[in-house]
Formats: structure tokens, C-alpha cells, sequence
């Protein structure tokens, strides 16, 4: 018989001070993030001991949510499945970066940026109510086998046909714009060829579903931390790719090039889209920590020998993370042969 657990929301004071703390943070964090837009630049321009402790300040604000939400995610009280809505709100902490930049995109696309404020309310009101009622039923989230693999297949795809390189061509910013425009266009001959790209736009988008699936099987049944950071990481990737692919096809729509200036501003992120700067961040790393939790399972359900797959998820995770650190290097503005006038 299906058994649905429904433990209350609030239990102690300490829980109250928790929820009342994250709701206020998922509300405010665009704010948060035009504080730290301001912030940044100035402690740059004007290196005063107010400035850059204000950056620093908010900056700690902005970049909090992802590794809180993967530290409640770590904890083992949260292996049981009656944990369901608190698994649900970490998840949520760990998406507000793409979140906000989704719901920015959308805004912006549609000419209708000051609504924007309202959108976020009533976004995160509605995903805060539905958590509320998220319930755990074990025997009905039972994860299907054959949709885990067809996942993965369709990860490995993806990755191996686009985001690898993708990812090479942002590291060669590294050395300048101009060698990221030449890697550009020798990658885009592949990747944006009229029979390549419709297919990889067709394996986002079922990646897309079956992350859905997959992660609210894991939300509401017993899982472990390996587990529930596959699930978060993947809900970051699958907001990410949202924004992203919505703001450069609707860019290409309309003529533009999505180019590295398009991604980072003419003098990088520092100077240009600050608020860009978590967004892109979390996102590498997410990717860093998916796949690796990807391969380790993979492993794990081929060789059984627990010790020897996870060793090889760190290395496969803690590679990506230093290309990560490189290609935000890039991103920010820093590179080997800087542009003329640049302040980096």
C-alpha cells in the first residue's frame, strides 16, 4: 500500500526562524543582486576600505544561496522522504541565481522589465505555496530505471556534441577576444550546422523533461546526499539552459550576434553584467557537479565498488571546478592580452 508522509512544516522555533529567513532571502534576492551589481564596479574604480567591505558584504549575500542550499543538502536527516519539503527548499536556494536571471530574460525579451519585480513576487510565491504542500509517498516516487539511463544518454550526447566545447571555446577568452571569436567560429561550423544544432536544441529540451521527472521522484522518496546534489545541480542546469537558450535564440531572431561581448559586456562582467557574474558562476560548477555525480553512478552500477567510483567523481568534479575558476577569470574581464583601455 502507498504510504503518503506529511510532516508539518514547522515543528520548533528554530524551524520557524529558518523558513521565515529563507522565504525573506528568495523574496529580496534581486535586490540583493542590485546591490552587489553596484558594489562591485565601484570597489574596482574606487578602492576605499567602505567599498570594498560593501562588496564583500554583498557579495557574501548573493553567492550564499548556492552552497547553503548544497550544505542542507548534505545533511542525513534529509535521507528520509518525509524531509520532502526541506530537500524542495534547499533546491530552491540553490536555483535563485538562474531563477532571477530567468525571470529577468523573459522580462527583458518582452520589453516588459518593470513588471519584472512583480513576476519574481509572484514566482516565488507560488514555488514557497507549493512546497508547502509538498507531501513524500515512497512507493509512488519510485524512480524508473529505464528513464535514469535514457537521461544519461541524453546527457552524454549533449555534452560530448556541445557544452564541451563550448566550455573550450570560453577558456581560449582567457587569452583574448579576438582568439575566443576564432574558436567561436571554427566550434559554431558544428554546433550551429543546420542538422547539428535543431537536434541538440531537441536533446535539451527532452533533458529538460526528464530532469523534471527525475527530480521530483527524488524530492518525495529516500535518497541519499549524492542524490539529492545530482537533483539540485540538475534543477540549476535545467533553470540555466532555460534563460540562456531564450535570450540568445531570441537574440539571433532579431539579428544580433551572441558573441563573448554578448555574454560578458565589451570590458567583461566586472564592468559590464554584474549581475551575470553568480548566474554564469553556479552554472559551471552545477554542470562540475552533475556530471560527475552522473559518472559516479554510472560506476557505481557497473562496478559496484563504492570507494573507486566516488574517487573518480572528485576528480571528474574538482577538474571541472579549477576550468570553472578559468573560464570566470575570462569572464570577468582578465586575460593575457587585454583589451586597449581596459582597466583589468
Amino acid at each position: 500500500m502507498d504510504r503518503t508522509l506529511d510532516h508539518p512544516l514547522i515543528t520548533s522555533p528554530r524551524q520557524t526562524l529558518f523558513w521565515l529567513g529563507s522565504a525573506f532571502y528568495c523574496f529580496f534576492y534581486p535586490s540583493l543582486i542590485g546591490f552587489f551589481s553596484h558594489a562591485l564596479p565601484r570597489a574596482f574604480s574606487e578602492p576605499t576600505l567602505a567599498s570594498i567591505s560593501l562588496c564583500a558584504l554583498t557579495s557574501l549575500a548573493v553567492f550564499a544561496c548556492f552552497p547553503v542550499g548544497a550544505f542542507l543538502l548534505a545533511n542525513r536527516r534529509l535521507d528520509h522522504a518525509a524531509s520532502a519539503k526541506m530537500r524542495a527548499m534547499a533546491h530552491l536556494l540553490m536555483v535563485l541565481p538562474a531563477l532571477n536571471t530567468l525571470v529577468f530574460v523573459v522580462s527583458y525579451m518582452t520589453a516588459s522589465l518593470n513588471a519584472a519585480p512583480y513576476v519574481w513576487i509572484t514566482v516565488t510565491a507560488a514555488l514557497l505555496g507549493l512546497i508547502t504542500q509538498l507531501s513524500a509517498s515512497p512507493a509512488a516516487a519510485a524512480v524508473s530505471p529505464a528513464m535514469r539511463v535514457f537521461h544519461g544518454v541524453l546527457a552524454t550526447v549533449f555534452i560530448g556534441g556541445f557544452f564541451l566545447l563550448h566550455w573550450a571555446n570560453h577558456l581560449t577568452a582567457l587569452w583574448s577576444s579576438n582568439t575566443h571569436g576564432i574558436a567561436q567560429d571554427f566550434f559554431r561550423r558544428w554546433y550551429q550546422s543546420p542538422w547539428v544544432e535543431p537536434v541538440l536544441l531537441i536533446v535539451c529540451a527532452l533533458l529538460l523533461l526528464t530532469g523534471v521527472y527525475l527530480s521530483g521522484r527524488y524530492l518525495r522518496r529516500d535518497t541519499d546526499k549524492y542524490k539529492r546534489w545530482q537533483s539540485a545541480s540538475g534543477c540549476y542546469l535545467g533553470v540555466f539552459f532555460c534563460a540562456h537558450l531564450i535570450a540568445v535564440l531570441m537574440t539571433r531572431a532579431r539579428g544580433g550576434e551572441t558573441d563573448w561581448a554578448f555574454a560578458t559586456g565589451e570590458q567583461g562582467l566586472i564592468h559590464g553584467f554584474q549581475f551575470l557574474i553568480p548566474y554564469y558562476a553556479f552554472a559551471l560548477l552545477a554542470f562540475s557537479l552533475h556530471a560527475s555525480l552522473g559518472l559516479r553512478q554510472v560506476l557505481l552500477n557497473h562496478t559496484n565498488t563504492h570507494s573507486h567510483a566516488t574517487l573518480a567523481g572528485r576528480i571528474a568534479a574538482t577538474s571541472g571546478y579549477v576550468l570553472t575558476a578559468l573560464v570566470m577569470l575570462a569572464a570577468l574581464g582578465f586575460s593575457f592580452q587585454p583589451l586597449e583601455g581596459s582597466s583589468l
